[in-house]
């Protein structure tokens, strides 16, 4: 992943946290300006996710994934914590749309 998004990012890290939780982390390599919400980045992570998620969470049933962002200086853009109860939301609302 560091070297596909190596133009993006300056590091991209992966680590535990208890219980039962994935940490990514990544920093940009260079300084910008959010243009997105929270929320937004948010909705779009889960999504894209949500079979890796549902993979892990078989197996731990108490599986999170945590997202950080942070800024060429370090400081934090985003930070966000996926639960079993986003994905399944986000799937709901998948399915109901496209009825």
């Amino acid at each position: 992943m560091k070297e596909t998004y190596k133009d993006t990012y300056s590091d991209i890290t992966a680590t535990a946290e208890a219980p039962q939780t994935i940490v990514y982390t990544y920093t940009y390599r260079n300084q910008i300006a959010p243009t997105a919400t929270k929320e937004a980045v948010a909705k779009q992570l889960v999504t894209a996710t949500a079979s890796e998620f549902n993979q892990f969470s078989a197996v731990f049933p108490n599986f999170k994934e945590r997202y950080i962002y942070l800024n060429s200086d370090k400081s934090e853009l985003y930070n966000i914590l996926v639960t079993k109860d986003d994905v399944a939301a986000a799937q709901a609302s998948s399915a109901s749309s496209s009825k």
